[in-house]
């Protein structure tokens, strides 16, 4: 099932902290932008006022002048101070927000199973192609364990979902249910 077409609600896997990292780092960029825009900008409004001064007291005129750009300068490197902090708290974020958010892919298999089926454990492996979610479990039936696999791959999460292993449960006591293991790809970028 095409993940765009689905009538599934999409799950954003992008955590919350990457997400405000981002708009951090935009901020941060504009900020440097202007800053770096207004420090020329100010010289060249100095220096044109210095030009049309026609003021017999250039000495108080340049005293005042001086004392404006030392205003301007103080600005601009409080400016940068909170430049320099935004930058420091944005790599903190990126540091914790690299993260993904497990919770939300651990509710969508759990949402994915149905009474008849049931996982005993999972793990995550990397790949040179990406990570890769294994589950092992049990279902009642042949058709329990393929409609669980179905769900994976519909949610939209997965470059695939594939069957392993399915085979009757041999151990003693068992219900005789279906033991399988299912390997499936998530779609993310590479680590």
């Amino acid at each position: 099932m095409n993940p765009i077409t689905s009538t599934q609600s999409v799950i954003n896997l992008v955590p919350p902290a990457r997400q405000t990292a981002r708009l951090r780092a935009k901020r941060v960029r504009l900020w440097t932008g202007v800053l770096g825009a207004l420090l020329p900008l100010s010289g060249l409004a100095v220096g044109a006022m210095l030009a049309m001064q026609t003021s017999d007291n250039r000495a108080e005129s340049i005293a005042r002048l001086e004392g404006r750009i030392a205003q301007v300068n103080l600005s601009v490197s409080d400016r940068a101070g909170e430049a320099r902090a935004l930058a420091q708290q944005m790599e903190f974020a990126r540091a914790l927000g690299d993260r993904p958010a497990w919770h939300l892919l651990l509710g969508v298999i759990a949402d994915s199973l149905t009474e008849e089926a049931g996982l005993r454990r999972m793990w995550l492996t990397q790949t040179e192609r990406g990570r890769v979610l294994e589950l092992d479990g049990t279902g009642a039936t042949q058709a329990e364990v393929s409609r669980f696999v179905l769900a994976l791959e519909n949610t939209g999460l997965f470059k695939s979902a594939e069957l392993v292993e399915a085979r009757r449960d041999s151990r003693e006591g068992a219900d005789r249910g279906v033991v399988f293991k299912v390997r499936a790809e998530l779609i993310g970028e590479k680590r």
